[in-house]
């Protein structure tokens, strides 16, 4: 009878702390994304955008080796330089930059015509995750409408940059921002399952000490 108490006690516990967590989670007050009073997180999504940057930077043959220190010297500089903007649509779309979701691929600009070595530029792809929750399960519905937003949001805030970038920018002042952006849900545990495990370890335990 003291184990079926104790069981009893301790499975009540915990879906009463389930319960009572079911007001916590994120949202915009759509329920769609973001951070709020909404309802619980039913889902997290990471989306990643990409676009394709014209820069001031001269050809060299060494950025396109992303092990060289090089390579590392102009990433760090451009990300810099994107910050600002990258953070700003984070806070707009209420959404997180993922640490270390940052990455760019240099390369040559395609041309026409033949060019002088020392003329040539080159063109940075640049890739940035950005983490969301919902209160919504995840649908193709809510990835297109994370992916416009984003990406709208992402665009807007970088033109801001590239229209006035300053003397020492690495980036093309006046150039048409356009970017893509793509949409996965995230694997994760929402802590229902954590609690159950602690139910049966306790029940477990608490078998042994009344046996």
């Amino acid at each position: 009878m003291k184990l079926f108490n104790f069981l009893l006690f301790t499975f009540s516990f915990v879906f009463a702390q389930e319960g009572s967590g079911s007001g916590d989670g994120s949202g915009d007050g759509s329920g769609d994304f973001g951070s709020g009073d909404a309802g619980p997180v039913k889902a997290q999504i990471e989306t990643t955008v990409e676009m394709d940057l014209e820069t001031e930077i001269e050809y060299d043959a060494k950025l396109e080796d992303k092990s060289s220190t090089e390579y590392a010297a102009k990433k760090t500089a451009l990300y810099t330089e994107l910050k600002s903007a990258l953070d700003n649509a984070a806070q707009a779309t209420d959404s997180e930059v993922v640490e270390d979701g940052f990455d760019v691929t240099f390369s040559e600009v395609e041309t026409s015509r033949k060019r002088r070595e020392a003329d040539k530029k080159m063109k940075a792809k640049v890739t940035q995750t950005f983490l969301s929750e919902s209160t919504e399960e995840f649908s193709d519905e809510l990835k297109n409408t994370i992916n416009e937003k984003v990406r709208n949001t992402v665009e807007g805030e970088v033109t801001k940059v590239t229209e006035d970038p300053g003397a020492n920018s690495l980036l093309t002042a006046g150039q048409e921002v356009k970017a893509t952006a793509t949409s996965q849900m995230v694997a994760w545990n929402s802590g229902k399952e954590l609690k159950v495990c602690s139910t049966v370890f306790f029940a477990v335990v608490a078998l042994g000490l009344l046996n």
